[in-house]
């Protein structure tokens, strides 16, 4: 995946300067001249506003320009701004809502239904890709999937609001080789009381784990309408 490409110092050195000289050029034309040459002036000065306070690239430049030039700078300047990139598309997506809904409907209960039998209801759901799923302590599961193992960590926390209530909130962690990919904000579901739904993104990595969870649900939800059509046959 594409990284934010830094600008240099020669392209800042240009752009600023360029559109600070359209403001008060185009000021001088508007308040010294007549005729054309006034709405020549307000031309530059609107450019000029513009560019430094609706353009996103312009802003991101000033910001960057005002940062000091060392790497580790530049570094954290870039991850924030890939993380931000990385929410949106997370959110567009719905990876979120995608990895919600996979694990309170079927990751929490694949190692329940590894220990059934093969013909069980449950058991069936379980795609092939799923090769083993297991209970750990700290109310975390693993699934191994496509030879890769992934860890969902649910953690709930309740506090009492200034106005005397309890709030219960919760986070959702999935993570692979010590990496975490996603974390989540959740909060009660209120139309299912044991479940929850995300209200943020905490954290994401938008990588190809993204597609195998997507390719997960698409396999539960084949099996799901075959089991279904095959119910009506019968």
């Amino acid at each position: 995946m594409r990284s934010l490409k830094l600008p240099d110092r020669d392209s800042l050195g240009w752009l600023i300067p360029i559109l600070l000289f359209c403001i008060f050029y185009g000021g001088f034309l508007w308040f010294d001249h007549a005729g054309s040459l006034r709405w020549l002036g307000l031309l530059f000065f609107i450019t000029g506003v513009l560019g430094l306070s609706k353009s996103r690239r312009v802003r991101r430049l000033i910001g960057y320009h005002a940062l000091p030039k060392t790497p580790e700078r530049r570094e954290a300047f870039e991850s924030a701004n890939t993380m931000d990139r990385w929410r949106r598309q997370a959110k567009k997506e719905r990876v979120p809502e995608l990895v919600t809904a996979l694990y309170f409907d079927f990751v929490r209960h694949f190692p329940a239904w590894f220990n059934s039998a093969q013909d069980d209801e449950n058991a069936r759901v379980v795609p092939t890709t799923v090769t083993g799923a297991k209970k750990l302590a700290g109310n975390r599961i693993t699934m191994t999937m496509n030879g890769r193992e992934y860890i969902f960590t649910f953690v709930q926390y309740a506090y009492s609001t200034p106005e005397g209530e309890r709030d219960i909130q919760a986070t959702l962690q999935v993570s692979l080789a010590n990496r975490k990919l996603i974390l989540i904000h959740l909060v009660p579901d209120p139309s299912d009381t044991s479940r929850f739904q995300s209200v943020s993104i905490e954290y994401v990595v938008m990588t190809d784990w993204i597609n195998e969870f997507k390719h997960l649900r698409e396999l539960i939800d084949d099996e799901r309408q075959r089991r279904y059509h095959e119910d009506r046959l019968n």
